[in-house]
């Protein structure tokens, strides 16, 4: 009578802890956009910006994405017209 209980209870335990630990996709603060950009001016101002080349799913990952296309990492509220 209790193994199943124990099974069920192991069961759900593997399964919480798969999705808790299953990667994140990485969000820009603020609700700003990922954008890897050539210039910053003092820090208000992005120039020559493009979406990564793929969806980072961390912070490290996604100035590592940037810096293979020699670009810095930078989370950008309003684009430049």
């Amino acid at each position: 009578m209790k193994l199943p209980l124990l099974f069920n209870f192991l069961a759900l335990t593997t399964l919480s802890l798969a999705a808790i630990l299953s990667p994140r996709d990485f969000k820009c603060p603020n609700g700003g956009t990922a954008q890897c950009c050539d210039v910053d001016v003092l820090g208000i101002a992005d120039l020559d910006c493009s979406t990564p080349s793929k969806e980072p799913a961390t912070p490290y990952e996604f100035a590592n994405i940037c810096a293979e296309d020699g670009k810095i990492d930078r989370c950008c509220l309003i684009g430049v017209v």
